[in-house]
C-alpha cells in the first residue's frame, strides 16, 4: 500500500481490518 494522503496509522488500520 502506497498511500501519502493516508499516515501510517490509518494504513496500519485499514490492513488489518482486511
Amino acid at each position: 500500500i502506497s498511500l501519502h494522503n493516508f499516515p501510517e496509522g490509518m494504513a496500519v488500520f485499514l490492513g488489518s481490518i482486511k
